[in-house]
C-alpha cells in the first residue's frame, strides 16, 4: 500500500511541476511576444526568424553587465525553482 502511495505522490509531483511550468508560460509569453514585438519594430525586422537572429545583440550585454546569460539564466532557474 506505501508503494504505491509513493508512486502516486511521484507523478502527482511532476504532473504538478508540468501544469505550473505551463502557467508559467502562458503568462511569459503575450509581455515575451510584446517585448520581442517592440524589439523588432526599433531594429527593424518583420519575421520572428530574422528577429530571433538580431537578438544576438544579447551578446553585448553579456559584456556590459558582466554576467554571461547562461549564467543568467541558471540563476533563474534556481530562483524560481524550474526545473
Amino acid at each position: 500500500m506505501q508503494e504505491a502511495t509513493l508512486a502516486h505522490h511521484a507523478i502527482g509531483a511532476e504532473r504538478v511541476s508540468r501544469q505550473a511550468r505551463t502557467g508559467s508560460l502562458r503568462r511569459l509569453t503575450p509581455a515575451l511576444v510584446g517585448y520581442l514585438v517592440a524589439f523588432a519594430a526599433f531594429i527593424g525586422t518583420t519575421s520572428i526568424d530574422d528577429t530571433a537572429a538580431a537578438a544576438g545583440l544579447l551578446r553585448r550585454d553579456e559584456s556590459v553587465r558582466g554576467i554571461a546569460f547562461a549564467d543568467r539564466v541558471r540563476h533563474r532557474l534556481l530562483e524560481s525553482g524550474i526545473r
